[in-house]
């Protein structure tokens, strides 16, 4: 892969743009397919047959940083809808009050 790729463009094989690979053969996700889930499930695909050898194994796991424009899919997005109109800052503070009062750590003075 190019060091980024784009869900919209990785998940179009009318359009390749940004292959991935198994076992050195190029492959594209299907339609709608989030590519977070496809590498999570080949993780764990690798650990289930790695499982059976009884031999030491590393797997570092690295995710597709959103880097442009956030690339998550629609149903994630839309329960944030109108989270953040009131703005940054307000949030921030409601967050920070609602700790306070859960005591999740002590106000300082």
């Amino acid at each position: 892969m190019w060091g980024a790729s784009n869900f919209y463009e990785i998940n179009d094989p009318e359009n390749p743009t940004v292959p991935l690979y198994r076992n050195n053969k190029a492959f594209y996700l299907p339609k709608n397919r989030y590519l977070t889930d496809e590498i999570t499930d080949q993780a764990i695909g690798f650990l289930r047959e790695q499982a059976q050898d009884k031999k030491p194994f590393f797997l570092y796991l690295a995710f597709n940083a959103p880097h442009w424009p956030l690339q998550a899919p629609e149903e994630e997005t839309q329960k944030y809808n109108g989270v953040y109109q009131q703005g940054w800052d307000s949030l921030r503070v409601k967050r920070y009050e609602n700790a306070l009062q859960k005591v999740f750590f002590l106000k300082v003075s």
